[in-house]
């Protein structure tokens, strides 16, 4: 039986060898130069999140589009595999990688402000690999975006800066890294004091009365924009004008134990609805009164505790029933594998 660390030890060295060249290439003008580069921090980017989930389980990196025949054969051997054969790695079909960036942040809670980054190198690797558009004004920022979530994972994949980038180049890493954190914080200054602004040409001239009456009718009327995808949402003072924002949590389901679920609209002794647990995966602010919106990245330059996701509760989010019979053969046992 293999350790597991192979699959971590392949995608590692492979993150390394693409983030050296990309970050070489940092002062390129030259479009071919600019696009190997944006092309290779992507790569770069991608190895490291899968080398992230394989430290879980190598069989997280090969989740079918659809079910096939091949899927428990392909998890047994890259559970089981001491070293990567690439002639069967070749063969297989890897996992999304938008599901990669989900387990990969679900293992590792701080990569959850980097979603934007990530998101936005592997568009940029896309946007050259489809169709050439090349952008050598984005070259710097997207390899402080691989600079920020490598710094992450670095940790998980126990390995140091030096070996990663090369001991000549982690002075310069760092460095990316401030310039990355300080053009962030600047960004939220600048979009919290144009709130600020905007709030007091709002109630110039407003008596006290008219004030709070316009004030109480804008937190009672909410923000308008809703992201997709479920959320709870929560009201606290507003970092900019004080006054109540909306802080909307993106939860997932969370299912540990299916026969611990609670149920809900009983009709004829039979449940219509199941409580499914939920799991914070972000938190972003929106103020219906000075009109800030602030994404967790930028929420955790204002406030580190206004973006921890552990100190909110969460309530459970009414199911259908079928969910729960879908839920019910995901939990069941498969002979061939639990067998005694």
């Amino acid at each position: 039986m293999g350790t597991g660390k192979a699959m971590r030890k392949h995608l590692t060295k492979a993150s390394s060898e693409m983030s050296r060249l990309a970050l070489d290439a940092i002062s390129a003008t030259d479009r071919a130069d600019v696009a190997s580069a944006t092309i290779r921090a992507g790569m770069a980017v991608e190895f490291a999140l899968r080398a992230t989930v394989a430290t879980a389980s190598p069989a997280l990196l090969f989740i079918p589009r659809g079910m096939s025949d091949t899927t428990a054969t392909a998890m047994v051997q890259a559970v089981r595999a001491t070293r990567v054969d690439h002639a069967w790695l070749r063969e297989q079909t890897s996992t999304d990688f938008i599901n990669i960036r989900r387990i990969a942040a679900a293992l590792i809670p701080e990569l959850r402000p980097l979603l934007g980054d990530i998101e936005r190198v592997a568009n940029r690797r896309d946007a050259v690999t489809h169709m050439y558009v090349v952008e050598p004004e984005a070259l710097r920022h997207t390899l402080i975006s691989l600079a920020r979530v490598v710094a992450v994972v670095l940790p998980r994949l126990k390995t140091s800066e030096e070996r990663f980038w090369g001991g000549d180049r982690v002075a310069y890493v760092r460095q990316l890294t401030d310039e990355g954190a300080g053009e962030l914080r600047a960004r939220v200054a600048d979009k919290i004091r144009e709130a600020q602004v905007r709030f007091a040409t709002m109630i110039e001239g407003l008596d006290p009365l008219a004030r709070e009456h316009l004030i109480s009718a804008l937190e009672t009327q909410g923000g308008r924009f809703m992201p997709p995808g479920p959320l709870q949402i929560f009201r606290e003072p507003c970092p900019a004008c004080s006054h109540l924002a909306e802080v909307l949590v993106k939860t997932e389901d969370d299912v540990h134990d299916v026969n611990a679920l609670d149920f809900g609209d009983w009709s004829d002794g039979a449940p219509s609805t199941v409580f499914i647990p939920q799991h914070p995966l972000s938190v972003q602010v929106q103020c219906p009164v000075c009109g800030v919106r602030l994404s967790y990245a930028e929420l955790v330059e204002v406030d580190a505790r206004s973006a921890d996701l552990e100190r909110f509760e969460l309530q459970p989010r009414p199911g259908r029933i079928e969910e729960y019979d879908r839920m019910l053969w995901s939990f069941e046992p498969d002979p061939e594998i639990d067998r005694p």
